[in-house]
């Protein structure tokens, strides 16, 4: 596993980066894991991704859709914890 992810994404954040760092791992992991490619992880295997964890929600009658919205507040909520107040 030579390629995996070594770098810091560019974010400035202490928090936030730390959230890409283990997202973008995470995301490595299930390339060369589950979909057997190498290389760094992009939008290919985020949508990839996402798309098979849609087959999961569909499969558990969950609500994928509800989960993507409660995900936009908590990123919301995230990034502002993170800036600092002017």
């Amino acid at each position: 596993m030579t390629d995996e992810p070594t770098q810091e994404p560019t974010c400035t954040l202490p928090m936030n980066a730390e959230r890409a760092v283990r997202a973008q791992r995470t995301l490595w992991t299930y390339k060369t894991n589950h979909l057997g490619e190498s290389g760094p992880a992009g939008p290919e295997a985020l949508t990839d991704l996402l798309t098979d964890l849609r087959h999961l929600a569909l499969h558990e009658k969950w609500v994928f859709d509800d989960a993507v919205a409660s995900s936009w507040l908590h990123f919301v909520d995230e990034v502002n914890e993170d800036t600092p107040a002017s």
